[in-house]
């Protein structure tokens, strides 16, 4: 008799002891899952890597992608910034080639600066070098188309500010969206000497019409098409 009592008094202290056991791991699970914190009680319930990891690390975590945060807030100011600096600088080169039918250095400059920090900011340092070289290449190739032309017709036929600014404007769109920018340059040229016409002006192939503002034109097209996402034409 006293020892089924002892048996019995020894099977529910068990099942207490169980009963309480589980009741605190519930309340653990329960308490982890409702903090708002990635860490607790030194372990760290962090989502991506399926379950708990040590404190010290799960705080590394949080300060690395606190970093990346901050890394992504910076290049979007300068990617901000970089854009200003290019719808400014495109105002500005139209209203001068108009005016006086220059497209001044430091206005390209400028240009080409902001497209380089840009590049260097959104994508990488090797892109932003591949894209320098690239428009070393293409200012090479048009001052030879330059130097052939005047060869042939006995007058330049492109000003050294065109060569510039399209070579500025090769850190902005790349390599492969220059054609696109050549086209829709000359398109719209096509478009103003045909108004021109149509309104009683005689163009003749002596007439001098500025090129740059077309440039830019193409130039805003380009970009604006590869900013909003058309890269299966235009790859940034």
């Amino acid at each position: 008799m006293v020892m089924a009592s002892a048996d019995a008094t020894f099977t529910h202290s068990v099942g207490l002891c169980n009963a309480t056991s589980g009741a605190i791991a519930g309340r653990h699970r329960a308490s982890s899952q409702a903090s708002p914190w990635p860490w607790r009680l030194g372990r760290c319930d962090w989502p991506d890597h399926g379950g708990a990891i040590a404190g010290p690390r799960c705080r590394s975590m949080v300060r690395t992608t606190k970093d990346r945060e901050s890394l992504a807030c910076v290049t979007d100011l300068i990617n901000i910034a970089c854009i200003i600096v290019l719808a400014l600088t495109c105002a500005g080169l139209l209203w001068t080639d108009l005016r006086s039918g220059l497209l001044p250095d430091w206005m390209n400059a400028l240009l080409a600066a902001s497209g380089f920090v840009r590049t260097v900011a959104v994508a990488d340092l090797p892109q932003a070098l591949w894209d320098s070289a690239a428009a070393l290449a293409v200012g090479a190739a048009l001052l030879l188309l330059r130097h052939l032309y005047e060869l042939a017709r006995g007058r330049q036929g492109l000003g050294l500010g065109d060569v510039k600014f399209v070579m500025a404007a090769t850190l902005w769109v790349g390599l492969s969206g220059l054609p696109i920018l050549l086209l829709v340059a000359t398109t719209t040229a096509l478009a103003a000497v045909l108004v021109l016409q149509m309104r009683g002006r005689q163009m003749t192939g002596e007439t001098a019409l500025p090129f740059g503002p077309f440039l830019v034109i193409g130039l805003v097209v380009v970009f604006a098409l590869q900013t909003t996402g058309s890269d299966w034409m235009l790859p940034s």
